[in-house]
């Protein structure tokens, strides 16, 4: 029982950033007393690889929402970086989604905002803001 409990929390341990992981491999070893051979030989096997994945998709589905509200009221407070990331998820999403959603705007009108923001990407003095 003790391995499947250093194996789990090997498993979490691999879905969080790297930057943001408390402890080295060598650290979390010796808290658990397995080899660092054993903690790759784990972590890469293809079992507990999937289950890391599948960690991480529910992760980030869970945590999307809040994300992507963030990044809305960056982008309506003005940060170029969040409009462009903000635009080109809708814009991606709306060119591979089979389900189409109503946008408000007609396409005319939608065409019109995405080109405004092209030219404010290109001159960043333009004073017309979206």
């Amino acid at each position: 029982m003790a391995e499947k409990n250093w194996i789990e929390a090997m498993i979490e341990r691999e879905t969080i950033p790297k930057p943001a992981r408390q402890d080295t491999v060598a650290e979390f070893c010796a808290k658990w007393g397995v080899p660092e051979s054993t903690y790759y030989y784990q972590s890469s096997n293809p079992e507990n690889e999937r289950r890391i994945v599948e960690l991480c998709f529910k992760q980030a589905k869970k945590r999307t929402p809040e994300i992507l509200e963030k990044l809305g009221d960056k982008a309506s407070e003005g940060s170029e970086k969040s409009i462009e990331m903000f635009l080109k998820l809708v814009l991606d999403k709306s060119e591979n989604s089979t389900v189409k959603i109503e946008k408000g705007i007609d396409d005319k009108e939608f065409d019109s905002l995405m080109i405004e923001y092209a030219k404010r990407k290109e001159n960043p003095s333009t004073e017309k803001t979206l």
